[in-house]
């Protein structure tokens, strides 16, 4: 996957970089759609957190550049024409190793 340089990624949106996962567990190929499905990936870029409405308090970011994690795939969009993902931290499922 190409190297970018984020800037400065806002608030508590989260850039994927989705897994590849070109066969399954027995062996069997799966089709490029089936492999656009996967919902996990490596965090790659994130932003501060999210200040809080009622009191202005930042409220940092429960995941960290570098965890895999398990999102909600129709939650992310396609970060800037490459194959990261960008999505808010809400969507975030659980963070797997």
């Amino acid at each position: 996957m190409a190297t970018l340089n984020f800037r400065k990624i806002l608030h508590d949106m989260v850039i994927i970089e989705p897994d590849i996962l070109p066969e399954n567990n027995s062996g069997i190929m799966l089709t490029e759609e089936q492999v656009k499905k996967v919902n996990t990936g490596r965090i790659v870029a994130m932003g501060a957190g999210k200040y809080a409405e009622e009191t202005g308090v930042l409220i940092p970011m429960e995941v960290q550049v570098g965890d895999r994690v398990y999102f909600e795939r129709s939650a992310a969009v396609p970060y800037m024409d490459t194959d990261y993902l960008s999505i808010a931290q809400p969507y975030i499922k659980s963070i797997i190793n």
